[in-house]
């Protein structure tokens, strides 16, 4: 995992980014997610941030219902590469 400090230019702040969050079936249903997520949301409230941004592909079922436990909002946007 990494956490990237980003800056949106649409709400003109700053934010904690997340990159690439797995999680072995190992640990799954242990909690684990949950307190990463939960260390997060301390991070960013001591930091002063409004929120926490991460993506995840459209077929991550199980990931896709863990954010949604959390509270999470999800935006429709489609994300692009362009190989340069």
């Amino acid at each position: 995992m990494s956490l990237i400090k980003q800056f949106s230019t649409w709400d003109m702040d700053g934010y904690p980014y997340l990159d690439c969050l797995p999680l072995s079936t190992a640990v799954r249903g242990q909690e684990s997610g949950f307190k990463l997520m939960r260390t997060m949301k301390y991070f960013a409230k001591g930091n002063k941030l409004k929120n926490i941004q991460w993506q995840t592909l459209t077929d991550n079922a199980p990931a896709i219902e863990f954010h949604q436990k959390l509270g999470a909002v999800n935006e429709n946007k489609q994300r692009f590469f362009w190989a340069i």
